[in-house]
Formats: structure tokens, sequence, C-alpha cells
């Protein structure tokens, strides 16, 4: 952006149509929300490290978009958005990794999801 005042470029689809800003951010966060995945899994690193800084990383972005409220006049939407998608990378890596380390086990979904959901809640495993 040049001194006198211009606008930036717009930003555009590799098809041409515009992107619009809560389109960019929200790209921009799950790309860094699989950047955090990857070094969950390549650093063996505890799945509550993961998903306390999944929570950071959405928590800053929501801030952001409540500061500035000409990108969206429903912000919650997003944070639900990049929750989900945070928590279905979890997911999906952990059933992937149970069935190849313990076989056919049981169906454990529904206890991952509580898990998942409970350490974003409060930061620690439930009792």
């Amino acid at each position: 952006m040049k001194a006198t005042g211009d606008m930036p470029p717009t930003w555009r689809y590799h098809n041409g149509s515009v992107m619009n800003n809560l389109d960019a951010i929200e790209g921009s966060v799950k790309s860094i929300l699989e950047k955090l995945h990857g070094v969950w899994i390549d650093s063996h690193l505890d799945d509550s490290e993961y998903i306390r800084n999944t929570r950071a990383v959405i928590e800053a972005t929501d801030r952001y978009i409540q500061e500035n409220r000409e990108i969206t006049n429903a912000p919650n939407i997003l944070t639900q958005v990049l929750r989900q998608f945070a928590k279905s990378l979890w997911l999906n890596h952990k059933t992937t990794v149970e069935k190849t380390t313990a076989g056919d086990s049981d169906d454990n979904g529904d206890y991952s999801e509580y898990c998942f959901d409970y350490i974003y809640e409060h930061g620690v495993y439930p009792p």
C-alpha cells in the first residue's frame, strides 16, 4: 500500500472471484491450525497441549474479529467453525492411530469427542 492512501489490492480466489475478509481470515487460521496439528503429531506432544494451543489461536482470532466488527456481524459462527475444524483434525488422527495400534478396537469416538471438548473448556483431562 502506498502512502497516498491507495486501497490494498483485492484478494481473489484461484478462479478469480473476490474473496471477502472473513474467508481470508478463516483460511489463514485453518492453515495455522493444520500446522499446529502437524507439529503435535511430529513432536508427539500431549493431547492437552495441542488442544490448549488450538484454543489460544481460536480465541485470538475471535478477539480480533470482535475488535473489528466490520469484518462480520456474527463472529461466533467463525469461532464454531474453527473449533469444529480443529476437533475434526484431532479426532481423525486419534481414530486412525487407535485403529492401527489396537486393531479394530471398540469405537471410542464419543469419549474422544467428550475428551476434546472437556480439555478445550477446562485445559485438563476429564476426571
